[in-house]
């Protein structure tokens, strides 16, 4: 058997625990580039037992890439990413340090790539505030069938994303503070309060203005979304934090049902 010292995922999401089974007696250190939650799955299916675990490293990857063939892809646009230790909250041992990992430390040396190395509890920040924004944009992209821009020029559909950021925001402060417990610190939950997560939201949707979501390119082509990882996740959480998510819940079936909504019908449709 071929021993794996290390592995980048960067599979579709619903595809990550498929992925990793057909490797997993590897044990290797994994960094996948996921949203939130997704590695709960990997753990739960395959490494239940915290002594063959694996090290996880989280990756949030900002540079625009878009697929030319299945094996080809387009650096598209230049930003930065972060890696950072996924603290495991079923141990209480101290996460790994991932300036001591060989692969994290390749990534960061590669110029273009601008990544830093961060501690556990800036990772989870940085997940879960990018899980916000993509639970507004992407969604809404799809079934208002537009581009990133056109949500934010609308003031129903801006009055509905700010409805949308108050349930997201109550969730994703409940997971910070659940995922680190008394030690959560200030700078991670003032990243995760409303305000803060509205003006991220409206900021990537201004500098993305002319994109296609990546969750409207997979309807237009036929893919399966990731609305179960993204908006499926934050009611999930909703219902184990106890935070009522009813325009989570509309939305992600609305999706699985392929429907589009006209502007004229966002009462009727989510009671707003």
């Amino acid at each position: 058997m071929v021993s794996v010292r290390g592995l980048v995922l960067a599979s579709f999401l619903p595809h990550t625990v498929y992925s990793v089974y057909s490797i997993y007696s590897t044990r290797a250190e994994l960094t996948p580039t996921t949203t939130a939650g997704t590695m709960d799955q990997v753990t739960a299916a395959l490494f239940p037992d915290t002594a063959s675990r694996p090290r996880y490293l989280g990756g949030i990857v900002n540079h625009g890439v878009y697929a030319t063939s299945t094996f080809g892809s387009v650096h598209a646009g230049v930003a930065d990413a972060v890696i950072g230790t996924i603290a495991s909250s079923e141990s209480t041992a101290a996460p790994h340090d991932v300036t001591t990992s060989d692969m994290a430390q390749a990534i960061a040396a590669c110029p273009i790539l601008s990544t830093t190395l961060v501690s556990p509890a800036q990772l989870l920040a940085t997940q879960l505030q990018k899980l916000a924004i993509n639970a507004v944009i992407n969604p809404l992209t799809v079934i208002f069938d537009c581009r990133n821009g056109e949500l934010f020029t609308e003031t129903r559909i801006v009055a509905l994303a700010e409805r949308l950021i108050v349930e997201i925001s109550d969730v994703v402060r409940a997971v910070a503070i659940c995922a680190q417990g008394p030690s959560v610190g200030a700078d991670v939950v003032a990243r995760l309060d409303r305000e803060r997560l509205r003006a991220a939201v409206f900021d990537v949707g201004r500098r993305t203005a002319d994109n296609i979501s990546s969750m409207r390119q997979d309807r237009l082509a036929g893919r399966t979304t990731e609305i179960d990882y993204i908006n499926g996740y934050v009611v999930a959480r909703g219902v184990k934090y106890g935070v009522p998510c009813p325009l989570n819940a509309r939305i992600v079936q609305l999706v699985k049902d392929m429907r589009q909504v006209p502007v004229g019908q966002i009462q009727d449709v989510f009671g707003i």
